[in-house]
């Protein structure tokens, strides 16, 4: 039963997916109503379904590998369709089906009659399988697809406004970024089945052991090339901010929560065979601290919200990495799932906090009483005191428990500062839109946008209220979240503290600078507002790196992009001068793409119109017999003749051709051959009548006898 359970899990997101994807294209589109609730329901059931693997798990049930169907078997190489059920993939399938819910929900509204709007849904369920395939996958290799998925879904949604060029480019950037990780992930397969003969987790594990030191650091340094890309960390975290092109709902679920956290995820599923492999995790680790540190201050300088709530996860995914490269793999797993609740609740509420934001500051007649707040103020605060407690609720008090390597201090200072921007940029965030609340019934009267019925609310309260309950029993010892996660943390790595009381205090550390940029945000808003304005001057410098965001875009433009475009031009002029001339250039309509072509480019970049998805294809096909003929025929005489130096070659031959026809054999045939046939027949006639002589005929009678009496002698 729990079998066919784990089976149905990733299959009902994407049955929905394709139900409503399969309607639409087929010109039939469901009600948004309809489409909405398939999705949602989906996602519901496909929670329930992980809740009760979740709690099976809780119950002492093992790891267990599910063999659903044989897929790639040549020879000794057998790669199964498998899923793995235990600790670590039973509780994030819970966390992704649980804020996919709450996403989806909260969609139905924002998404309300937007174009596209089944096509946001079909994709969202599509997002769903993909990334539960990811957590659940038996295999490396089933674990690759629910990565591939993740990542189309990403580029779809990003240029989801496909009309504007800023999301197309934005989509193509983040997809082209992300391959640069899939081909290292695809090496790291590779290496892992030519290593240990099998990509099943459960035989890796076991074999790793025995395997070479060298070919486990280039396992692990392909991994971590792969999660870097994906999770955003330096140097690939440019795409992550073009990607807020995207809807709001999306940003939530893809980049603010759920799959940005897919690289955090490979490595703590691989951490087995990260753990032979030392100089990877110390890689990682001083990787985490300077992402930690380089979004935490570009988050400080944003200006609207989603890329200031985009950096600050940039700067918390940093430091989720440099707690498992130092070790500390409880630490970053229970920061991945408070930061996943945290941050997708504080996404689905910035369009309120937008507004709020944006607004004057209001008079002291102006300001709400108790009672006529609107919900969205409550729920930002809630946000922001839980972002604060983070700290001192993660199990961070562990004394002697606490891992270190010998870079340890150095990247924990790297943390301690990364922790610091995050608390000035979140309060500096809230600090306006907490003072700037203003009544229901003006904010009404201000936009429409604003009313936050039941069908706004409660989404969020749902997601605020997984949040509490989530950091509330998570630390505690033994506690749920301890006890369910135990066989995952496999000790070893890296030694104990010594001195638990410097652990401790290091701890300590980090809470307290977290605070204190709290507090440095208030201090300049409250008691100096003049001054932010004379720091820029005083730190031009770190300020204008931040607003620049380090330079890395321009810097890849320089260095990485505009290099491969210009290799990718003049490899082009080669191609139409000298190769094109040279061997000719393939028989194709230039000026008119193939049908199938035409439809599947304009399916892949979302451009199908959901009440006629066909009319592509039926455009291209529409052609006037006439015209094509006559373009037949001009192609057929094309490729008679050739092209390029090959084409011009044979026109020469078949001039020589047809001149020595012309010369030699048409006046042999129409001249020569008409006269030796007729004084052939003459003479054959004269012969004829001689013949008819007897004189003629007795001397040849006696010539005869005369050749045989000598041949006889």
């Amino acid at each position: 039963m729990l079998d066919r359970i784990a089976m149905l899990l990733p299959l009902l997101p994407l049955a929905a997916s394709a139900i409503v994807g399969i309607a639409a294209i087929g010109g039939r589109p469901l009600s948004e109503r309809l489409s909405s609730r398939l999705t949602i329901g989906a996602a519901i059931l496909a929670f329930m379904c992980a809740l009760v693997l979740f709690a099976n798990v809780v119950m002492g049930h093992g790891p267990k590998t599910i063999l659903v169907a044989p897929w790639l078997e040549s020879g000794s190489y057998r790669v199964p369709v498998e899923l793995l059920v235990d600790p670590l993939s039973t509780s994030l399938a819970l966390l992704v089906t649980g804020v996919g819910a709450i996403v989806t929900w909260f969609s139905a509204n924002y998404m309300h009659r937007e174009s596209g709007f089944h096509r946001f849904f079909g994709l969202m369920g599509f997002f769903l399988a993909a990334m539960l395939l990811l957590v659940m996958g038996g295999n490396l290799l089933m674990t690759f697809l629910g990565w591939e998925g993740v990542g189309l879904a990403s580029y779809l949604l990003i240029g989801y406004h496909y009309e504007r060029k800023a999301p197309a480019r934005a989509g193509t950037y983040a997809f082209v970024t992300n391959r640069i990780g899939d081909g290292a992930f695809l090496c790291a397969i590779f290496a892992a089945y030519g290593e240990f003969g099998t990509l099943n987790y459960a035989e890796m594990f076991r074999r790793a052991g025995e395997a070479n030191h060298e070919t486990l650091a280039i396992i692990g340094f392909c991994l971590l090339v792969a999660a870097a890309a994906k999770s955003a960390q330096l140097p690939f975290s440019p795409w992550v901010a073009r990607a807020m092109e995207g809807p709001t709902p999306s940003s939530a679920l893809f980049y603010g929560s759920i799959m940005v956290t897919a690289g955090l995820f490979l490595a703590l599923r691989m951490n087995p065979v990260l753990l032979l492999a030392p100089d990877v995790l110390r890689a990682m680790a001083a990787m985490g601290a300077a992402t930690a540190l380089y979004g935490g201050l570009v988050s400080l300088v944003q200006t609207d919200v989603k890329s200031g709530l985009i950096f600050s996860t940039v700067s918390q995914l940093g430091l989720m990495f440099l707690a498992i490269g130092l070790g500390a793999r409880n630490i970053a797993l229970f920061h991945l799932f408070a930061h996943a609740l945290l941050r997708g609740a504080q996404f689905l509420q910035s369009p309120s906090t937008l507004l709020l934001v944006t607004r004057d500051e209001p008079t002291r007649e102006e300001r709400p009483v108790a009672g006529e707040v609107d919900p969205a103020f409550w729920l930002l605060l809630a946000g922001l005191l839980g972002t604060l407690a983070l700290p001192f609720m993660a199990e961070i008090w562990a004394g002697e428990n606490a891992p270190f390597s010998p870079g340890a201090f150095l990247s924990a200072a790297g943390a301690g500062m990364a922790l610091f921007c995050g608390g000035h940029y979140l309060l500096r965030f809230a600090q306006r839109a907490l003072a700037n609340t203003a009544p229901k019934a003006e904010m009404k009267a201000v936009t429409s946008f604003v009313e936050h019925g039941p069908a706004w609310i409660a989404p969020v309260v749902v997601g605020a209220v997984a949040l509490s309950l989530g950091m509330a029993r998570g630390n505690k010892p033994q506690g749920l979240f301890q006890v369910i996660l135990e066989p995952l943390l496999v000790r070893g790595g890296f030694g104990r503290a010594a001195h638990p009381f410097w652990a401790f205090g290091l701890m300590l550390l980090l809470g307290s600078l977290l605070v204190a940029g709290w507090a440095t945000a208030l201090y300049f808003h409250r008691a100096a507002p003049e001054r932010p304005g004379i720091l820029p001057s005083r730190l031009r410098g770190i300020y204008v790196t931040a607003l620049a965001r380090f330079w890395l875009e321009p810097i890849y433009q320089h260095f990485i992009i505009n290099p491969i475009l210009r290799l990718g031009r003049a490899l082009d002029r080669i191609d139409s001068s000298v190769i094109d001339r040279a061997f000719g250039r393939p028989l194709v309509r230039e000026d008119e793409p193939a049908p199938l072509a035409v439809f599947q480019e304009r399916l892949l970049t979302g451009e199908i119109d959901d009440a006629d998805p066909f009319a592509a294809v039926r455009t291209a096909l529409a052609r006037d017999p006439a015209t094509e003929q006559n373009h037949t025929s001009a192609a057929d005489d094309e490729y008679a003749r050739g092209r390029g130096i090959p084409g011009r070659i044979l026109s020469f031959v078949a001039s020589i051709a047809y001149l020595v026809e012309k010369h030699i054999f048409g006046r042999a045939v129409g001249r020569g051959i008409p006269i030796t046939g007729d004084l052939l027949g003459r003479t054959m006639n004269h012969v004829e009548s001689l013949l008819e002589r007897p004189i003629v005929v007795g001397i040849l009678i006696v010539l005869s006898l005369l050749v045989v009496v000598r041949w006889a002698i």
